[in-house]
This record gives C-alpha cells, structure tokens and sequence, in this order.
C-alpha cells in the first residue's frame, strides 16, 4: 500500500481519498487500528480468487483421497476444468446480481 493516512485527514479529504482509491488501496489509521479502502472491484477479485484456491485446494484434496491424476497431463486438465467451473458460477452469480438490480 502506497498510500496511507489518518482518519481526521481521510474524513478532511474524503474525495481525494475515493479518487485514489479507485486504482490503489489506502490504508487508514485509526489509534492502534488499520483499515483499508480498496475499490469495490478489486475487493471482488480478491474475493474471488479466495474462493477458487478454496476450492481447489478442496479438489484437490479430495482427487488425492481418491487416488486421483497421477500425470501432470491429468492435473492440468483436472485444473482447467476446475476453472472453467469456477468460471461458470461466477458468471451465474453475475447475472442474479443484475437480476436483483434490475427487479
């Protein structure tokens, strides 16, 4: 983080901090606190990549348990299609987004 400041001079300089914001985190200070203000969607990203080494490491675990691939040819394919799962809920989760917004 490049960025760091008080919360009297965050709350003195609130648009200055939001414009910075929307392409770095910012760490706020508060006492023995720290906060961070990051974008909306680079906190979706960090969320996301979170819940794909989740559950990949849980496949993973289970595909060990099972006796799983035993050739890298094997992982990697078991990885793609593990992504490309991934990808496939994300894009669900997207759209009940926009139909939440929309209705």
């Amino acid at each position: 983080m490049s960025e760091t400041t008080t919360t009297r001079n965050f709350r003195q300089n609130l648009k200055q901090f939001f414009d910075i914001a929307q392409s770095e985190p910012i760490a706020i200070n508060r006492g023995n606190e720290r906060f961070v203000l990051l974008h909306e969607s680079e906190f979706n990203k960090m969320k996301d990549e979170i819940m794909y080494l989740q559950k990949s490491l849980i496949a993973s675990l289970e595909d060990l348990n099972s006796g799983g691939p035993k050739e890298m040819g094997d992982i990697e394919k078991f990885h793609s299609d593990l992504l490309d799962e991934i990808e496939e809920e994300d894009q669900e989760v997207v759209i009940q987004e926009k139909k939440k917004a929309v209705g």
